[in-house]
């Protein structure tokens, strides 16, 4: 049932810019290194670091004009944080998939060009590896979503035979809180290294 979800909401997104303008359909992939902040009303925050985890996708862009066009992107992404545990750590893993709808405007010459994104992104929460943090589980549940923004800045280039490649740094934030109660309150953050191929 989720695995629909995601197709349906997916194709509602990206077949309107299909249908006007498409320049250029690719895929992505890349590291992303994700947090989340826990703030308490009342008592001591948690220290949280990041979690490194592995992020792919497909995007299509179109509506092009003057140089700023826009983006439709479907990700599957590894979030998360870690927490510490004693001596060591522990990295709870929170599965998404990602629909960011971007803007991007684009400068610089025909052989090489600076661009910039910015917009916002909805994620959904696929699955949870708590990996025994309890208060993973006793806050967050499968099904649930973030809706965030994200702004990149990012290079593109025609390499050989491939018609464009990219490389952006990305951040990501919730808008809304994944978690709100009178006494604790979550949110996501991250930054995503991505490599690109368009054609």
């Amino acid at each position: 049932m989720r695995i629909l979800f995601i197709i349906v909401l997916s194709a509602a997104v990206i077949q309107p810019v299909c249908s006007q303008s498409l320049s250029s359909v690719g895929v992505v992939s890349g590291v992303t290194a994700a947090t989340q902040s826990w703030t308490y009303t009342n008592g001591t925050s948690p220290e949280t670091g990041f979690r490194i985890g592995a992020a792919a996708g497909v995007f299509v862009e179109g509506f092009h004009m003057r140089g700023l066009s826009f983006l439709a992107e479907l990700w599957y992404v590894q979030r998360g944080m870690s927490m510490p545990n004693g001596p060591a750590a522990v990295e709870p893993s929170l599965v998404y998939f990602s629909i960011p709808l971007l803007m991007k405007y684009r400068f610089g010459d025909a052989s090489f060009d600076y661009y910039l994104t910015a917009g916002p992104r909805f994620d959904y929460l696929f699955h949870i590896d708590a990996q025994q943090v309890t208060a993973v589980t006793d806050a967050l549940s499968e099904g649930e979503s973030d809706l965030g923004a994200s702004v990149g800045a990012g290079v593109q280039f025609p390499l050989g035979p491939i018609p464009d490649l990219h490389a952006e740094v990305r951040y990501g934030m919730s808008i809304i809180p994944v978690y709100k109660s009178d006494a604790l309150t979550i949110r996501n953050s991250g930054i995503d290294f991505l490599i690109g191929i368009g054609f």
